[in-house]
């Protein structure tokens, strides 16, 4: 009689396989990024999830890694004699014969540049590690993918990936033990499920080959996720290679413009700040990492301006390429009345307004010596491009607490010291006192809005901050309940309202009393803002002059959505 057949793999082909290696070193990856010793530290201890070439990442730094991509762990440590970041890992998939290497995936709170004679690099700072990935064209070549053990025979205790039976199913005769229907079902499946895995790797293998062999070889996959970057990337290489010849050739006209946009908000995200919503005080960061704290709401910047975005308190529209202007309603409320059976009510009415913003052309331009560009010893780009920011920053503000607001008649209007009810602020000793802040916060819960903590910002002026913090009323409540306020010298929120020091605040140039024309009002209610155009920045060689004219523009226009949401409160300047 024949003796029966045992496929011994069934269940154990279901059994994680363990890897280890080198997942990343300190040096420049093909992508141009070079990756610090200190910055490579901090995944030490960290567990992430692995993914296959990066499928699954996030896009951004707010979106978590998709779940339904994850084929294993990955445990990290540093070796700081060998500086070097190891890992050990189990993943849950069949892995291709082709050679394997690693990647790190992560997001970086901000970037440095160094440049050489041919081109410039980034170093990424403020690293936040997210997943690995097992990959074919790594950023970093010198990662390694070792297999320390695979599912193995119940009997013959073969490593099915670390001896000459690498791929192959051992069967052996016995007269004891026999194959069960359900075994026999799930060992073809298993069959079935390795040799698709086997041809999936095979024709990636060879789509890899045939690009290289076309010249279309893939990019090697980054350790920084820089999908969303690559072409402002691009164009800043182009910034710096520019300035870079300007520096080394002043003569070389060879290359006599260039011009490239600057994204405000992705330098408000590097401040802490998300375009319509509050400020992130403190955030808490996946795999592992420690909360990262923001310093409060009011930062100095070289200047005297406010590093405090008002568009984030606006209802902030960005307008597509080939429209102008965007438009912000309000629909009035109406009174339930007694409705009679029978008889047909009185018909109540709603009027809905509509309010414009179009957005013109504003900017700056400078010019800067070939002298100075060759004596700069800091990254001269990214100084400007801050400065260009800061100064779009301080026109929306500008534009939207003095210019549109000061041009509306605000039916809510107090003074600063006593919250009296006032239509001019040509008054001697507006102090500002709580006393003034409560009256402006009941004038707007009269108008129906809520007024319930967080949902109100009060734009006040330098001056009126510093009065506020020395009222005696409120300074018992500092020294006792709050001594954080006087040693900081920095009160965030007072009776539920966020405080926001701007000195873009209305000076009201009175005949006799001259006043500072405070503003509080209900976020994302009260304005809002639109968009055309992010900041546009062009630099034009002059070599008869020795210069490089450097312009920045953008287009930004607020307008006051409903003026009831908001109260006008005036202090003494």
């Amino acid at each position: 009689m024949k003796p029966q057949i045992k496929l011994e793999f069934v269940i154990s082909a279901k059994e994680n396989k363990k890897l280890q290696g080198i997942l990343a070193i300190p040096r420049i990856s093909r992508n141009g990024n070079l990756y610090l010793p200190e910055e490579l530290a901090k995944a030490h201890g960290k567990t992430v999830p692995v993914l296959w070439n990066h499928e699954g990442s996030p896009k951004n730094a707010g979106e978590p890694v998709n779940q339904s991509d994850v084929i294993g762990t990955m445990r990290l440590s540093w070796d700081p004699d060998l500086m070097q970041l190891n890992y050990e890992a189990e993943v849950e998939r069949e892995l291709p014969e082709t050679p394997l290497h690693t990647s790190l995936g992560a997001f970086f709170e901000r970037e440095d540049h160094v440049c050489g004679n041919a081109r410039c690099y980034s170093i990424p700072r403020g690293l936040r590690f997210v997943e690995a990935s097992l990959t074919s064209t790594p950023g970093i070549p010198e990662t390694t993918v070792k297999i320390i053990e695979n599912f193995s025979c119940r009997q013959c205790r073969v490593s099915s990936l670390t001896s000459g039976a690498s791929n192959q199913c051992t069967m052996s005769s016995n007269d004891k033990e026999y194959i069960t229907g359900t075994q026999f079902q799930e060992g073809i499946k298993s069959i079935v499920n390795a040799i698709g895995e086997h041809f999936k790797s095979a024709q990636q293998a060879q789509l890899e080959k045939l690009a290289e062999v076309l010249g279309t070889k893939p990019a090697p996959s980054s350790m920084v996720d820089d999908s969303a970057r690559r072409a402002s990337k691009e164009s800043h290489d182009r910034v710096i290679e520019f300035f870079q010849r300007v520096k080394e050739n002043p003569k070389d006209a060879g290359f006599p413009a260039v011009s490239w946009n600057v994204d405000k908000n992705e330098y408000l995200e590097r401040w802490g700040y998300r375009a319509g919503g509050a400020k992130t005080e403190a955030v808490t960061i996946s795999a592992g990492d420690m909360g990262q704290f923001f310093s409060k709401q009011v930062l100095v910047v070289p200047g005297g301006r406010m590093k405090t975005p008002v568009r984030q308190y606006c209802a902030y529209e960005e307008i597509p390429a080939g429209n102008d202007r965007a438009h912000f309603y309000t629909i009035g409320a109406f009174d339930f009345g007694a409705i009679t059976e029978g008889t047909e009510p009185t018909n109540v009415a709603q009027t809905v307004s509509k309010k414009t913003a179009t957005p013109s052309i504003r900017g700056a331009v400078q010019r800067v010596g070939y002298s100075q560009i060759e004596s700069t010893p800091f990254a001269l780009v990214d100084a400007i491009n801050q400065a260009m920011v800061m100064a779009a920053i301080d026109d929306e503000a500008t534009d939207l607490l003095s210019t549109t607001y000061d041009a509306v008649s605000p039916t809510n209007w107090v003074r600063a010291d006593t919250g009296a009810a006032i239509t001019s602020d040509d008054v001697a000793s507006l102090t500002f006192k709580r006393e003034g802040l409560l009256a402006a916060k009941r004038l707007i819960a009269q108008q129906g809005y809520d007024v319930s903590p967080g949902n109100l910002v009060l734009f006040i002026h330098p001056k009126a901050y510093q009065e506020l913090l020395l009222d005696s009323n409120l300074n018992n409540f500092y020294q006792y309940a709050r001594p954080d306020v006087t040693a900081t010298g920095m009160l965030e929120q007072l009776y539920g309202i966020d405080i926001v020091i701007a000195d873009q605040v209305k000076a009201q140039d009175n005949t006799t009393n001259d006043t500072y024309r405070n503003v509080l009002a209900v976020k994302g209610v009260a304005f809002g803002m639109a968009s055309a155009r992010n900041v546009a920045m062009e630099a034009q060689r002059r070599n008869e002059v020795q210069q490089v004219i450097v312009s920045g523009t953008h287009r930004v226009k607020s307008v006051v959505v409903d003026e009831t949401a908001s109260c006008r409160i005036s202090s003494a300047q």
